[in-house]
């Protein structure tokens, strides 16, 4: 017969998810240790009235009960379960630093009531400004810099510059474009935003931390695994264009993620030697260069050199600006390699 476990409890708190509009499910979250294991449980009421049992972790490790407690307690918090007591190990915010908690609460509070108008017309104004300039749009505005306008709707340089992201430059380039676009329509809030910390819910906040970083988490994760498989691709001899379906992605997105991996110290010359090889040797050579005379820091001046060669399409100039990158990795190989060669030589003659 098994022996019935004795658990010491050493934390408990409970938590609930409307479900209607007189209707809640409750769940209780348990941290208890018996015999020298922690064990981390989620009990859960289901609709037959019986509690559903959940076991998060079983060990000995302190560390790693907390890890896994905090990345199923995002699941329950995005699922729509709220904590009736604050989690007292972790405050919302704690351990972002003063700036980083008051951008927290910013971008939380503006996620969830921006003005719809607002953010239309703004992503709009983003699309346009970003094509007249040939920037990607996120090098205007980020998403969360719109939402922070469209929901606390500043109407004067000195409120605009309360918004995280919005420095001196950025304000004089775009600011008066961005007000044209706030004073349309009425602000039931106001500026300096020192309110927005009562309109917050610490516990809202909290769930939106969490959720945030397991998104970051994700995000790392999807993205290494990604690099795992192209590397795997590029030694198996693929070409680009079957490992861009294979992972579904840009062509040019592929090229920067070469050129991370080059940066990161993993070897990538059989794809770059690949898609140079489709080049014109009299074009890598004049761009090589180029890159000796100019340096390689910046591509845009060599880029305008190759294209005053000749006229070229808007296919044609991605094209050149991603094999330029790709010539840029070989060159600074070369550049690399060279000093080494006379580092070594210096050393041999000494």
């Amino acid at each position: 017969m098994k022996e019935e476990m004795t658990l010491n409890l050493l934390f408990m708190n409970t938590l609930e998810k409307k479900v209607g509009e007189n209707r809640v499910i409750s769940a209780q979250v348990v941290i208890g240790e018996s015999k020298g294991i922690w064990h981390a449980m989620w009990s859960e009421t289901k609709d037959t009235g019986y509690d559903e049992q959940e076991n998060w972790y079983e060990g000995q490790h302190w560390n790693e009960l907390i890890t896994s407690l905090r990345a199923n307690l995002i699941v329950k918090l995005t699922d729509g379960f709220l904590p009736l007591i604050t989690v007292p190990w972790e405050e919302a915010g704690q351990g972002l630093g003063e700036k980083g908690r008051w951008n927290a609460l910013l971008q939380c509070y503006s996620e969830s009531n921006f003005n719809n108008d607002v953010m239309d017309a703004l992503r709009k104004w983003r699309r346009d400004k970003a094509a007249k300039l040939a920037k990607a749009p996120y090098l205007i505005a980020t998403n969360r810099m719109l939402e922070m306008i469209a929901a606390l709707l500043p109407q004067n340089v000195d409120e605009l510059k309360q918004l995280p992201g919005f420095g001196n430059e950025k304000v004089a380039q775009f600011g008066d474009e961005i007000f044209a676009i706030t004073m349309t329509v009425d602000r039931a809030t106001s500026f300096p935003l020192t309110w927005v910390e009562r309109a917050v819910d610490p516990i809202i906040l909290q769930k939106w931390i969490m959720e945030q970083r397991e998104r970051k988490r994700k995000i790392e994760h999807d993205k290494l695994a990604r690099k795992r498989r192209f590397l795997e691709a590029i030694w198996q001899g693929a070409s680009l264009d079957s490992i861009l379906k294979e992972l579904s992605i840009s062509r040019r997105d592929a090229i920067l993620l070469v050129e991370e991996m080059d940066n990161e110290g993993y070897n990538v010359n059989p794809i770059v030697e690949a898609e140079l090889e489709q080049v014109q040797d009299e074009m890598k050579t004049y761009a090589w260069e180029l890159y000796e005379k100019q340096g390689d820091r910046y591509l845009k001046p060599i880029f305008q050199a190759i294209i005053e060669q000749g006229e070229l399409s808007s296919s044609d100039s991605d094209r050149t600006y991603q094999w330029l990158r790709l010539l840029r990795i070989q060159f600074r190989r070369s550049k690399t390699a060279m000093l080494l060669k006379e580092a070594d030589m210096q050393s041999q003659a000494s």
